[in-house]
């Protein structure tokens, strides 16, 4: 296989966008998903210097979000050959005293479910091609 089709969460900036140029530099292709299009679309105009990359709105707490950025994914492409989940938020930094139980919701919601959603979402799509990375 020459090129990988990639898709990575989180990559409109940090460890994602990083992530994403090294696939691109290697030859492979890119979907780039973040919750930002003023980032995502900066990111992808940038990136587009190093291959072929599309920017996608992308919110990994939302299974639907995450299904239709596998299913856009297999349209575009007709494989997943790697998932890198690196989307991730941090929550406010507040003493149990003060804690607020809506963040660390987001905050697990983004960093752990949006994780598992994402697998879901693309791992039947390689087991029926019968490879994949995550």
């Amino acid at each position: 296989m020459s090129e990988r089709i990639v898709i990575i969460t989180g990559a409109s900036q940090g460890i994602g966008f990083a992530v994403a140029k090294k696939f691109l530099t290697k030859g492979d292709k890119a979907v780039i998903l973040s919750t930002s299009e003023q980032k995502g679309r900066k990111s992808e105009e940038e990136l587009k210097e190093l291959g072929e990359v599309t920017w996608l709105k992308c919110d990994v707490s939302k299974m639907k979000d995450c299904q239709a950025a596998a299913d856009f994914t297999m349209e575009k492409y007709g494989r997943i050959d790697v998932l890198v989940n690196s989307a991730g938020i941090l929550s406010k930094r507040n003493s149990f005293l003060e804690v607020d139980l809506d963040d660390i919701r987001r905050v697990l919601d983004v960093n752990i479910m949006g994780t598992i959603q994402m697998i879901s979402a693309v791992s039947k799509y390689m087991v029926k091609q019968g490879s994949g990375t995550v």
